[in-house]
């Protein structure tokens, strides 16, 4: 049986109410927004797409044929959903080869991904539950763990949506659903007797231009090794040109890549991708720049959280986090302070653990997530300017 401490988190429940701490700006209740590769009508409409449907099942109807390197249709315990799975981890990953596609500048891949029973995500103790989407040559669409445990105190992060090993944000983060399929898992007694399970809807641009893509799908695990993964409504699309965008769009986009906040970090790194070469050439004249805030603001954000009352407290506590090594001594100037609300020092010395753990500044975070759309834009040009910087 698991026991229940404090969080060296970025979740923490406040002392006498049950007022949660989240590292984002989603998760847990089952209406987040969706992942979006795109951004705006205007975008696409300036880009003169021509959009061809190269695929969709939804293996309702439609059992899953040969494209397929496994084709078992399952459902789900509640609701009797169809989905491609169960998948487990440690595996070769499950692909799907479509080939004789169109000419082309940019693949997008809409699907929902089922997570069931017990994902660890990036717990020090339990993780790390890793899933990954990958291409045939190589590109790492995710690499990211997800955490279906945030009933527990102890074991509520993911590195989902940002890409692992990254500073973790909490159960379910970015999630269209969570316990909702039905899938019982019991850690002694009814009281202690879950539905730990999640769906995420994926929406993915990417620049490609071959006649054939192969998807690949799989996990990777330590100890219980019944947790897993399905597929469903998977749809492929080829588009003609890649995404246009003004350069204030850019900048715009730029700016929220460094965000502490979900969706707009991960909406802003995938409508990066989908502009291709823009973006590399944008990013190569401003990829030096900063983003951290100085030691006058930091205190600012500690004096804001001090003003608070009740919910919602999330932007300074998340904008706190991201300047990592820097909050530190603010923060113990905080707690040194008699005059600081003790349910909130509690809160701060949660953040100064998770801190010391992930100590990156607010500009290596955005680095980190820069170098990563490179990689899946994937040209040379954009493979220089990762490694040129890369840690």
């Amino acid at each position: 049986m698991r026991r229940a401490c404090l969080r060296e988190s970025v979740v923490l429940l406040a002392v006498g109410t049950a007022a949660t701490i989240a590292f984002c700006a989603a998760g847990g209740d089952g209406k987040t927004a969706k992942l979006t590769s795109i951004s705006t009508t205007q975008a696409f409409e300036r880009s003169s797409q021509s959009v061809a449907q190269i695929y969709f099942n939804d293996f309702d109807d439609t059992p899953a044929g040969p494209e397929w390197s496994a084709t078992k249709v399952s459902f789900t315990e509640k609701g009797d959903r169809p989905y491609l799975g169960d998948f487990l981890p440690n595996k070769e990953p499950v692909t799907l080869t479509l080939k004789n596609l169109p000419a082309h500048k940019l693949v997008r891949i809409t699907f929902d991904l089922f997570l069931k029973r017990s994902w660890d995500g990036s717990s020090p103790i339990w993780g790390d539950t890793i899933w990954d989407m990958q291409l045939d040559d190589g590109r790492n669409l995710i690499h990211t763990t997800f955490c279906n445990c945030g009933f527990f105190n102890d074991n509520d992060e993911q590195a989902f949506p940002d890409t692992y090993p990254a500073r973790p944000h909490i159960a379910w983060t970015g999630a269209a659903e969570n316990r909702s399929l039905g899938c019982v898992q019991s850690w002694g007694g009814p009281d202690r007797t879950f539905d730990p399970s999640s769906v995420y809807h994926f929406d993915l641009t990417f620049p490609h231009s071959s006649g054939e893509i192969v998807f690949g799908f799989s996990s990777k695990m330590k100890g219980d090794l019944t947790k897993t993964f399905g597929l469903t409504n998977v749809r492929v699309q080829t588009l003609s040109d890649f995404v246009r965008h003004t350069d204030a769009e850019l900048t715009r986009m730029w700016a929220d890549l460094g965000a502490a906040q979900y969706p707009r970090f991960f909406t802003a790194q995938w409508n990066l991708i989908a502009s291709g070469d823009a973006a590399v050439s944008f990013l190569e004249r401003h990829i030096k720049e900063r983003n951290d805030l100085s030691d006058s603001e930091i205190r600012d954000l500690l004096n804001e959280f001090r003003k608070t009352s009740g919910q919602p407290i999330d932007d300074p506590i998340l904008m706190l986090i991201s300047q990592g090594g820097a909050a530190t001594t603010p923060i113990n100037d905080a707690l040194a302070d008699s005059n600081f609300p003790e349910d909130k020092k509690e809160i701060l010395t949660a953040c100064k653990k998770l801190i010391e753990r992930y100590p990156q500044s607010a500009t290596d975070l955005r680095l980190q997530r820069a170098r990563q759309l490179l990689q899946v834009i994937h040209t040379d040009a954009a493979l220089k300017l990762a490694k040129q910087y890369a840690q």
